[in-house]
């Protein structure tokens, strides 16, 4: 028998990829994982039923050769007595015995012709029936002509018969994929500039060729427009060709001085979108507002504490002539600041200093409500509770395992703070690890921590201190270089 052991369950969430097809496998589907043991952890991968097969050496484990049927019934840990229906018996074994016989590589287009469900095969049918159709359209005359057969009698052009078939066998898919052929044969029709001007009012990339185009516009007019990466924050998301993945590779940050680099890729249906998709030039006015939306995305969040701030302010006098005026005036702000929360640093002093520069360099400005403005345009607004809880909750499910969401907050973090002191190797170091965390299909815990940056259980990206700063925060629930860097930013 080989050193491998393997189960079967429903799945328990949909994070999990097929090691096969690369396609998810959904909640509550049948899927067999396949457990090896490593140096300092087991590592597991996942089918679905339909992707298995039994390798050479499983199969000549036993004498005689090991059946899908023996495989079933004597070697694979059933948990949950999955196996015990009859009806689940028959449709797991028809499943292997399919993919045994024709083949697993047929199901990725097979599976689900649906892009919202993460299967780009759908594309390749929309180039099918558009191609049928134009070769159609190229024979088929403007009146029914006739033609001779094999024995020389005439018959009727069946260029027509064709034309129907194409609109029957587009009317038999679902209603997703249907739509999908339309907008293929929709942009597919058009000259390259006129895809560009489509992708330019959508904000998306203009390079490539007419393929890629096509496939970029059929993929917003179906999910919305492509929008900023959840990891990096500040770079935009681009669909890679075969509309199948999405990934985001950085941006200049004006602030550091330098680009960030990302490393973010993941499924397209889990790519974050915006709304509309848009058919037609938007106006100058939303232009501006989408792009500085993008670029301050607190914008409308920090304008509205300011307008909330204009009671506060209404009877407070500010003496801005003197240092005992200054201070008194930064402490009564500071106050204010608090209860708005604004993200000032935590101590009394270092935020009262802070505040009182701002005020001295701005002794023109009387209003008390301006010069909150200014104060929470340079420091932001804390996250609230419900925020955080969002923020997490939103990393977990960005991770293939939820339970290392806050392990991947906290390394992303710490490369940000690198990347504001201008260390954009560390930056990129970091970034790189919050990365390779995010695709992890297991739990980084203290029995395995240590080992991802070695021998058989290496991850790529991670190296020994990456490593050790993992086993500490798993272990500790934070990361001394962490609280470090923040003390050193507040």
């Amino acid at each position: 028998m080989t050193n491998a052991k393997y189960h079967i369950e429903k799945a328990k969430s949909g994070r999990a990829t097929c090691k096969k097809c690369k396609l998810k496998i959904g909640k509550g589907e049948i899927r067999i994982g396949e457990t090896r043991k490593g140096e300092d952890f087991d590592m597991v991968s996942w089918k679905h039923a339909k992707c298995f097969t039994m390798g050479r050496k499983l199969v000549a484990s036993t004498s005689p050769p090991l059946t899908v049927e023996k495989f079933l019934e004597d070697v694979i840990g059933d948990p949950d007595n999955l196996l015990e229906d009859e009806d689940m018996f028959k449709t797991v074994l028809g499943d292997m015995l399919d993919a045994k016989s024709s083949g697993v590589g047929k199901r990725k287009r097979a599976l689900v012709r649906d892009v919202t469900d993460g299967d780009t095969g759908i594309m390749d049918v929309a180039r099918e029936i558009y191609a049928k159709l134009k070769k159609s359209q190229r024979i088929e005359p403007k009146k029914k002509r006739k033609k001779r057969n094999d024995d020389g009698e005439e018959e009727e052009d069946t260029s027509e018969d064709a034309t129907e078939a194409i609109r029957n066998e587009v009317q038999s898919l679902s209603d997703s994929d249907r739509k999908i052929v339309e907008y293929f044969i929709f942009y597919n029709d058009m000259t390259s500039d006129e895809l560009k001007s489509f992708l330019r009012w959508n904000f998306q990339m203009l390079s490539g060729t007419k393929d890629i185009l096509v496939e970029r516009c059929v993929d917003g007019e179906q999910n919305g427009r492509l929008g900023t990466c959840p990891t990096c924050e500040g770079g935009r998301i681009k669909l890679r060709e075969g509309a199948e993945k999405v990934y985001c590779n950085g941006y200049y940050d004006e602030d550091v001085g330098s680009r960030i680099s990302c490393f973010y890729e993941d499924d397209v249906v889990n790519a974050a979108r915006e709304l509309p998709w848009f058919m037609e030039e938007p106006s100058e006015e939303v232009i501006e507002a989408i792009t500085t939306a993008r670029k301050n995305p607190n914008l409308a969040k920090n304008e509205s504490a300011v307008e909330e701030s204009s009671s506060s302010f209404a009877n407070l006098a500010l003496d801005l002539k003197s240092k005992v005026g200054v201070k008194k005036a930064a402490s009564q702000i500071l106050e204010i600041c608090r209860a708005k929360n604004v993200d000032l640093p935590d101590d009394e002093k270092k935020a009262t200093v802070r505040i009182g520069r701002i005020l001295v360099q701005n002794k023109s400005i009387i209003s008390g409500k301006e010069i909150f403005k200014i104060i929470v345009s340079e420091f932001g607004l804390k996250q609230s509770k419900e925020e955080k809880f969002k923020a997490k909750k939103s990393a977990g499910e960005g991770c293939e395992v939820a339970e290392n969401g806050p392990l991947f907050l906290a390394i992303k973090e710490l490369s940000d703070l690198y990347f504001k002191e201008r260390n954009t190797n560390a930056g990129n170091t970091y970034r790189r690890v919050s990365e390779a965390i995010r695709t992890l299909s297991f739990q980084v815990a203290a029995d395995n921590a240590k080992g991802l940056c070695k021998g058989k259980t290496k991850v790529a990206g991670i190296g020994k201190g990456s490593a050790d700063k993992m086993y500490e925060f798993v272990t500790c629930g934070t990361i001394d270089k962490l609280e470090e860097k923040r003390a050193a930013h507040q």
